[in-house]
């Protein structure tokens, strides 16, 4: 009140039904990889689980100093939150549906990635093409389907050619015994 409003400067905010949304910086790099209806999970402080959210918004400008963007993020299920909360958001710029295997069952060599499948009861080696890794494991782009039952662990002690037994994995448990 009182105060002359410029040009750039909203003159009031306007909140749907008391709602609370996420104000996210951006950096520049990232823009051209965000846009509206895009799945987030944000992650605040404490919390066990994420939050689930989407982009509402996406400012048309950067701020000139910083060269960050800034993304209004619609909070789905918001019943812990407060205003002025701090927060970390992930957001999903892609997805999709891959075969992953623990990163301890790919060999590499000088001839590329392989892995030990198991048919009949036999370990062949059998040459994949790794794609991304994550934490424990890697997506395999070729070479294996899925079902496909491959050693986990032990791969070192496990050569092409070898009779194996199968074992289900359990949290300490073996993955395959060698039988000859």
């Amino acid at each position: 009140v009182g105060a002359i409003a410029g040009a750039a400067s909203p003159l009031f905010t306007m909140i749907k039904d008391g709602e609370l949304e996420m104000r996210a910086d951006i950096a520049e790099a990232d823009m051209h990889r965000i846009a509206e209806g895009q799945a987030v999970k944000i992650h605040l402080i404490g919390a066990a689980e994420p939050v689930a959210g989407k982009i509402r918004l996406i400012e048309p400008t950067l701020n000139t100093t910083t060269r960050l963007g800034l993304a209004r993020i619609e909070i789905e299920d918001g019943a812990d939150l407060r205003a002025g909360m701090f927060a970390d958001a992930d957001i999903i710029v892609a997805e999709r549906k891959a075969l992953t295997v623990p990163v301890t069952s790919v060999n590499m060599g000088r001839d590329g990635a392989d892995v030990l499948k198991i048919e009949n009861g036999i370990a062949t080696r059998t040459p994949v093409v790794p794609g991304i890794r994550e934490g424990g494991i890697v997506e395999i782009i070729e070479g294996l389907s899925p079902g496909d039952l491959i050693v986990a662990k032990a791969g070192a002690f496990v050569r092409d050619g070898d009779r194996i037994s199968p074992v289900e994995e359990t949290d300490s448990g073996p993955v395959a015994a060698i039988t000859e």
